[in-house]
Formats: C-alpha cells, structure tokens, sequence
C-alpha cells in the first residue's frame, strides 16, 4: 500500500503521521482486507486488531468505528482496479488478454466493493465517492486504448462498458441447476467475448455498412 494511498488518508487525516502510526494502520488495513475478500464483512474489532497484531485500543484510535475501516477498504480496492486499468492494452500485441483478465478480476472486486457499500452510512460517500469518480476515469483511459488497438467493439463507450461488465451475475446456479464453477466461468467468458469487435457478414465492406 503506497504512502499517499487514499485509504490510508482516510484513516490518518492530511497531518504526517508518526511511523508507528502508519506501519498500525497498514496492518489494519490489510487485516480487514483479508477478512472482506475472504467473505466476511462483519469481524469483530478483536478479530481484526489480532490479525493486525496491534491491540484493541489502537484499532479505535485509528477507526472509532468499524464502518472506517470498510470505507477505507472499499477505497482500497477501487484503487486497485484504476491501477490495473492504466496496465491494460499497453501493449497492444495483447491488449484483449490483458482487457479479459482485468475484466475477470473486475467481477470478483465488484461483488465485495457493492456488498461492503450497501452497510457503509452517508458520512463515508465523499472518499467512496471520490473513489468511484477516479474508477471511472481509469475505464474511459483503458476503453480509448483498447478502441486505439481495435480490441473492443468501436461503437461501446466506456459508460457502456462500465454498465455490462455491472449488469454480469457471476453465479453459478438458477432455476434448479446443480452449481458448476465452470459452467459459470464459460458464461462470463461468453460475455466478455461479446465486447469484440464484430465481423462484418461475408462479402461485405464494413466501412459500406
């Protein structure tokens, strides 16, 4: 976690802190990760400051409420998603694989950054906010290099692509259906494939269409 990461700011404020205070809440910050990516959005502040190896009263000093720590984790990992956009179709020999593979990984953050913000209150909205609004600036950046290496469809717009990649249920059961992980993994595929440029019929000049 770099030192001018915006979770980190919302749990040190804007003054320069003291070394133990950033290396405490480094480890709560990757503490509380670990529980929210291993499915738990509810720990306790005892379980969080163990696994941070930092007492209880320090977890309070630097989060007086749990909710901190999830917006600052939800700010995190949106973070993490512009990061790895600004990586994709820099190379433009692999620009899909590279756009698949963020896609992916995407899906997975979404499903925990939506889950975490359904339980945050309003006062954390101007970081999460400010968090999103960067997110969105990083898929217009990757939609116009994946259009500059004819990766994607030309007509989908960043906003399109932001609203599909939404709209995927990435379950593996309905109506009945025995769960089958990959069954579920070739769905999604069959959908990001979608996002392809797409051929012309046979016989026909795309640029006549």
């Amino acid at each position: 976690m770099s030192e001018s990461s915006a979770a980190r700011r919302l749990l040190l404020g804007d003054r320069p802190p003291r070394a133990d205070a950033e290396r405490n809440v480094d480890a709560l910050l990757v503490a509380t990760r670990k529980f929210v990516l291993d499915g738990d959005l509810d720990p306790s502040a005892a379980q969080i400051a163990a696994r941070a190896g930092v007492g209880v009263g320090t977890l309070y000093r630097r989060a007086p409420r749990k909710e901190t720590l999830l917006a600052a984790i939800v700010v995190d990992l949106l973070d993490d998603v512009c990061a790895r956009a600004a990586t994709v179709a820099e190379d433009a020999a692999d620009a899909w694989g590279e756009f698949n593979a963020f896609a992916l990984d995407y899906l997975e953050i979404r499903q925990v950054t939506c889950r975490i913000s359904h339980v945050l209150e309003e006062e954390f909205d101007g970081a999460v906010g400010a968090a999103m609004a960067r997110t969105r600036e990083a898929f217009a950046a990757m939609t116009q290099r994946l259009h500059d290496c004819h990766a994607v469809d030309e007509t989908l717009t960043a906003e399109e692509l932001m609203v599909m990649l939404a709209s995927i249920d990435p379950v593996d059961t309905t109506l009945g259906l025995p769960p089958d992980s990959q069954r579920r993994r070739r769905a999604i595929h069959r959908i990001i494939d979608s996002l392809r440029p797409r051929a012309s019929p046979a016989g026909v000049d795309q640029d006549q269409t």
